[in-house]
């Protein structure tokens, strides 16, 4: 993820190990998350509801906060499955989250559980999961980054401009503690385990097919690194990565018949398809300029921005011939800029924590020490007007 010199400084930097990992990633955890759930109380006091009624949460109180938006569909799948109310929007949303938090509300209810049970369970398993990620992106950068950069990365990732999705009933917090956790396994070569993680992320968001194909390009410069043959028993983790979409794609086959089903649900249940970058981009400036509301015209703006952010990142890795980020970043920035519009972009900025990790080494190596803090700034400063956002109701990508 960085040049070498800063690699090995990453590495003869690392003092503390996970203790410090596990104390500093929960204590900063604990701080956002008391801001987030302030600001989630105070836009509760205010009057603040969705636009699109959360139909079907049915209670949760102070766990139904953050219950907004997609957070709808995935109650519906965790209460009734698929094909019980619009499968033609619903099989758009990969089942790991979903049903992880099914589980856990089957737990809490000893049996049957009500949908205010399942809003609790969601909203439990986002918290779980976000600080699962960040103890893990801790311990992940003390590894690979300049020494005393961990703590900023991990603020920057909980408090990051969408950051807000890790607290919400949303699939990000888990899909991040999966990868976060491959992506530190796959850095210590520890092949089964990358597979056994990377499965997960791929059975959470279909992000995580970017991942594995990213931690492919990882697992063949390591074993070039070390003169070591492509092909050995090992590899097969890759298999073992695939499985999470691989269960997911064949189960909508079986109930479908349909082998697309995923693609069809994104294009019927969702309006997207594929399109040249420049017709997305126009789109999207279109909808900047003339969207139904401020909220929305804001975020197809920042969904632009985010699209030069990532790019750059890309070339700045490029440079580095750090290919595994690279890679991740830029099959993210491919589909999302290849559909009808941008949107949801600024969003899936969140899981592409290479980005954050980035971010926080520029922040601190920056020459101009006004240059790291505006950074800085514009980062959390994006982060509360997201979380506002989403806590009235409005939309926040």
């Amino acid at each position: 993820m960085l040049d070498a010199d800063a690699r090995d400084q990453g590495v003869r930097g690392v003092s503390r190990g996970w203790p410090g990992a596990v104390v500093g990633g929960l204590l900063l955890w604990a701080a956002v998350r008391a801001v987030v759930s302030v600001v989630s109380v105070v836009a509760w006091a205010a009057g603040g509801t969705s636009p699109e009624p959360d139909t079907g949460s049915a209670g949760g109180g102070f766990f139904a906060l953050l219950h907004h938006w997609d957070s709808v569909y995935y109650l519906s799948i965790a209460d009734a499955g698929y094909f019980s109310n619009d499968p033609a929007a619903l099989t758009a949303f990969f089942p790991g989250y979903p049903s992880v938090g099914r589980a856990l509300a089957q737990l809490i209810a000893l049996g049957s559980p009500t949908n205010a049970v399942l809003v609790v369970a969601l909203c439990l398993i986002s918290a779980a999961s976000s600080l699962a990620a960040a103890i893990v992106l801790w311990r992940l950068t003390d590894v690979i980054a300049p020494a005393g950069t961990a703590p900023l990365a991990t603020v920057m990732f909980l408090a990051g401009p969408y950051a807000v999705f890790l607290y919400a009933n949303y699939s990000e917090s888990l899909f991040l503690a999966f990868a976060v956790a491959g992506w530190y396994c796959a850095v210590r070569d520890r092949w089964w385990l990358v597979g056994l993680w990377c499965g997960l992320a791929t059975a959470t968001r279909i992000n995580g097919c970017f991942l594995l194909v990213a931690l492919v390009v990882m697992y063949v410069v390591h074993r070039r690194r070390d003169h070591l043959r492509l092909w050995a028993p090992v590899t097969a983790w890759v298999l073992l990565a695939g499985t999470g979409v691989a269960a997911y794609f064949g189960y909508l086959a079986v109930r479908t018949g349909d082998l697309l089903a995923w693609n069809t649900a994104q294009s019927q249940g969702w309006g997207r398809g594929l399109q040249w970058p420049w017709q997305a981009f126009y789109q999207t400036a279109g909808r900047v300029l003339y969207a139904s509301t401020i909220d929305r015209r804001l975020q197809f703006a920042l969904d632009i921005v985010f699209a030069a952010v990532i790019l750059t990142a890309i070339l700045v890795w490029i440079r580095r011939r750090d290919w595994p980020p690279a890679v991740y970043a830029g099959l993210t920035l491919i589909a999302l800029i290849t559909s009808f519009t941008f949107v949801s972009l600024g969003r899936n900025s969140l899981t592409l924590f290479p980005l954050t990790v980035l971010a926080a080494v520029t922040v601190r190596r920056s020459r101009h020490r006004w240059a790291g803090l505006l950074l800085l700034a514009c980062w959390t400063g994006l982060f509360l007007v997201n979380t506002t956002l989403f806590a009235l109701g409005y939309w926040a990508d």
